[in-house]
């Protein structure tokens, strides 16, 4: 059955395909002319010469897939150039054609479609088709152009799998345009190399070639390339060294050759690899190297035309630069070689090897002398040369550089020659002696032997030594100018005597020859003459000034002066000046010299200088100065300054501590401090002595005033003293109130006296002594009575510290409490230990009908024991009680034991 369907359904298919290829004429194929164009076979058009495209119909009814075989049917080439067989199908990238690929140019392909359906394979379509031939490739590896001035030759080995009959090559020249016939050239293939010349070609031209290869009639795509022939070279290089450190190279080329610039390439000829490169276009044919060129060295030159990418041939040129002359030249004589030294200067700049110099003169015959050069420590280049000449006579010299055979420009001078003079070589000796100015040729007989045939060659035998003595500064005797003549033949010094102390003088030492030539070295000196000498000493001293005399230490020192001046500069203990002053010296200078405002007790030192000189002369001589010796002295004692930062500090009610500092200006020794003490509001002055030892570090002095009085004001004020005197009072500062405190606690108690006891009375005594003002004046004084018991204590009950019962307010007590008894003002009392106050206790018989908050001094019980204390008050709320008195018993009563004190309240 399965067999049966399935036959049964491929009949159904089989029917209906047959149905529509004769129903349907949209998608039958009906004629030949259809199916060529369904299957179309053609080159590609970027690749001709190795690939063919099939194109597919989109959907065939009798095919579902198609496959393009390729076999090479090339006539006539061996097995091993002759394609393989291949086959290709459509992908998925393009499914509506075949590419072919991987074909061989000029090669014949046989190329057959098939159709594939079901396993079955039917030939839709065969044809043959030429590929296109490939022009060879003259810029590949293998490749080679060789380019002439006048002919091109291209080199390329062929592909054996590339096929061709000929090659065509056609050529032209680019601006001008110019046409060349084209080339025909038949291929041999067993030949495996292709050469291609091109002759007959103008230099440094652009020419556009190209080359196509051709089979059975099909042309391939040509080769294109501009090619350029190389430029004519230069011809000739010309060389031209100006005056200035310039090169000019100027060239010659053919009139066409076609350059598009010149390069020009020059190094030292003896590092070629060092070189420098310049572009010049092609209007130009010269150009100016300055500066970079070594002025005396050997250069080449390399100069070509550069066409394109096309060099000519190089031409190299070969040029020494001539050397710069010497930049000067000077002739002197040579003390140590008894000859005339000519030395050059010579430029840094040029390359030098050495030195040509021709001398010539009247009676001398012309010679030509080399010298090598040498380098100074100071990095400059010379060349010198000795000649033995004469003094005083003309010649003429002349100096060139030379580098290799090079010689550069002369330079010329015609010079007479100035006797040598040399102060040191000679030993002369120049000095101030005796008031005047000494010449003194050398002891030595050895030396002088050298110094006399020094002078007979380079200064002559018959020259003269000259000294010339100008007095400078002064119009009037600039004309009395000193003249002397000396020589090695006379050895006596020369000495100029009695010239002016201080002045100036221009001394000026040279040669002469017997012609009258004067050497052009000369000894040029100024000599001041030394200054005048002054004694100082003291006429006189104060407290606050001192006189000096001045006057001359000689009669000839007053008598010969020129612009000398004494400056006078005196300086305190520190070093700083009080007095500076600058006085004219004159012949008639004998001044007495006051200085005031000195200090007093001040060490002082008087510098004394004379200055002779230094003023605006012209030229400026160095000035001469004497400095005399110091002169010190001091003054006399004055009254002291006033002390420094007085300082006040309470210590308690009666004390004070006193601080200050010794005075800035002492003047003088301090002997003591006197301290006053002023009570504000009275003239009580007092005065203490304090000593002026201190053993503090920063010499502060203390000092403790006792004495004083609590609740007072104080004024204080501090002297130094010195021999001369109280010194002046210390700045005023505040004055200090003393603080206001309880009073001392009295050290003696107060006494009952026994025969005033009575039965209700006593009378108390107690010293004066008691009223110690120390820490405020005492006001008030109460006496305090306390009844005590049998085993003498004091009934406490309620006391308080600051205040105590009433009379009337301890008569409830069994034993009465202490009560005030009196309260009494004080007025001024003396104090003094036999001094007593004397008060009675009891004998106020009213005090039963006073107030019971009233102080009163009621009537004590009979038979009962008491003491007493003195109280004191420096106000109301300050007090002291002193001591208890000694237990006092009063006389028994009997008519008043029972009666009982009426108390009022």
């Amino acid at each position: 059955m399965i067999r049966w369907k399935h036959g049964t359904h491929y009949l159904i298919w089989l029917l209906l395909v047959l149905h529509l290829s004769t129903c349907q004429s949209d998608s039958s194929l009906t004629t030949s002319a259809e199916q060529h164009e369904l299957f179309a076979i053609k080159k590609d058009s970027l690749s001709p010469w190795s690939q063919i495209l099939v194109s597919l119909p989109r959907r065939h009814p009798l095919y579902q897939s198609f496959a393009a075989k390729i076999q090479d049917v090339t006539e006539n080439i061996s097995d091993d150039v002759r394609d393989a067989n291949k086959t290709f199908v459509s992908s998925d990238d393009s499914p509506y054609n075949i590419r072919i690929h991987a074909l061989k140019p000029g090669h014949r392909y046989s190329i057959a479609i098939h159709g594939q359906k079901d396993g079955s394979t039917s030939l839709i379509k065969e044809e043959s088709v030429v590929m296109d031939p490939r022009a060879p490739d003259f810029r590949s590896t293998d490749s080679d152009i060789q380019v002439a001035e006048h002919n091109i030759t291209m080199r390329t080995i062929k592909n054996d799998s590339y096929l061709q009959d000929s090659f065509s090559i056609e050529y032209r020249q680019i601006n001008p345009d110019k046409k060349f016939p084209v080339l025909q050239i038949l291929d041999i293939p067993e030949q495996k190399n292709l050469e291609f010349y091109l002759g007959n070609l103008n230099s440094g031209f652009d020419y556009s070639v190209r080359v196509i290869a051709h089979k059975d009639g099909i042309s391939s795509r040509p080769w294109i390339s501009t090619l350029t022939t190389k430029p004519s070279p230069i011809k000739a290089v010309n060389i031209n060294q100006n005056s200035g450190s310039c090169v000019e190279v100027t060239w010659q080329t053919d009139e066409f050759s076609g350059a598009d610039f010149y390069t020009i390439q020059y190094a030292l000829q003896s590092n070629p690899s060092n070189s420098t490169n310049m572009t010049i276009p092609s209007t130009e044919s010269s150009i100016s190297i300055c500066d970079s060129m070594l002025q005396g060295e050997a250069y080449q030159i390399v100069a070509t035309v550069q066409k394109g990418g096309q060099v000519s041939d190089p031409l190299l040129t070969k040029f020494q630069l001539r050397p710069l002359p010497p930049i000067d030249f000077r002739v002197r004589a040579d003390l140590k070689r008894g000859k005339y030294k000519m030395l050059a200067e010579l430029p840094t700049s040029s390359k030098i090897d050495k030195c040509q110099i021709t001398v010539a003169g009247d009676e001398v015959e012309r010679s030509i002398n080399y010298a090598n050069i040498e380098q100074t420590k100071s990095g400059h280049r010379i060349c010198w040369f000795n000649f033995a000449l004469s003094p005083g006579e003309r010649f003429d010299f002349s100096i060139s550089s030379m580098s290799d055979e090079s010689t550069s420009q002369k330079l010329q001078k015609s010079i007479v020659l100035t006797p040598a003079f040399d102060f040191n070589a000679f030993g002369l000796t120049l000095q101030e002696s005796n008031g005047g100015i000494e010449l003194i040729w050398p002891k030595s007989e050895v030396f002088m032997s050298r110094v006399k045939d020094i002078w007979n060659k380079v200064v002559g035998s018959d020259s003269l030594l000259n000294m010339r003595i100008t007095p400078v500064g002064n119009n009037d005797d600039t004309d009395k100018t000193l003249k002397f003549e000396t020589s090695p033949k006379n050895l006596d010094p020369i000495f100029a005597k009695n010239l002016v102390k201080g002045a100036c003088y221009r001394v000026q030492l040279f040669t002469v020859t017997k012609t009258g030539i004067i050497s052009e070295t000369r000894h040029n000196e100024t000599i001041r003459m030394s200054s005048p000498a002054v004694n100082v000493s003291l006429e006189s001293v104060t407290r606050s000034s001192a006189t000096l005399r001045i006057v001359f230490a000689t009669h000839h020192d007053s008598t010969s002066i020129s612009n000398c001046q004494m400056h006078i500069v005196v300086r305190d203990m520190n070093g700083k000046s009080v007095f500076d002053k600058r006085m004219q010296l004159t012949s008639t200078f004998a001044p007495l010299l006051n200085l005031d405002g000195l200090k007093p007790f001040h060490k002082y030192t008087v510098n004394t200088q004379i200055i002779c000189g230094g003023g605006h002369e012209t030229p400026q001589c160095p000035a001469a100065t004497r400095t005399m010796r110091q002169l010190s002295f001091s003054t006399r004692q004055d009254k002291p300054a006033a002390v420094q930062n007085l300082k006040v500090e309470p210590l308690n009610s009666y004390s004070v501590m006193l601080t200050w500092l010794p005075p800035a200006m002492p003047n003088g020794i301090l002997t003591h401090y006197n301290v006053n003490v002023t009570k504000m509001g009275s003239d009580e002055i007092r005065t203490i002595d304090v000593g002026v030892s201190s053993n503090r570090s920063d010499h502060t002095v203390q000092v403790i005033v006792d004495e004083l009085f609590g609740g007072h004001t104080y004024n204080f004020s501090v002297r130094a003293v010195t021999e001369a005197g109280f010194g002046e009072t210390s700045p005023v500062i505040p004055s200090v109130s003393m603080p206001l405190m309880a009073p001392p606690k009295p050290t003696a108690a107060p006494m009952i006296m026994k025969e005033s006891v009575g039965s209700h009375s006593m009378i108390v005594r107690f010293p004066t002594t008691m009223f110690d003002n120390r820490n405020g004046e005492i006001k008030q004084f109460a006496i305090i009575v306390s009844e005590t018991t049998a085993d003498e204590s004091i009934n406490r009950w309620l006391e308080t510290d600051n205040g105590t019962y009433t009379w009337q307010q301890v008569q409830r007590f069994d034993v009465w409490p202490s009560y005030v008894a009196k309260l009494q003002d004080i007025q001024k009392v003396k104090q003094d230990a036999d001094v007593s106050i004397f008060e009675e206790i009891g004998d106020d018989e009213s005090c039963r009908e006073v107030r019971a908050d009233r102080i009163c001094n009621g009537p004590l019980r009979s038979a009962s024991k008491y003491r007493v204390r003195i109280r004191l008050f420096t106000s109301p709320t300050l007090f002291t009680d002193s001591p208890p008195s000694q237990v006092m018993t009063t006389v028994l009563t009997p008519a008043l034991d029972n009666l009982k004190p009426e108390i009022l309240f």
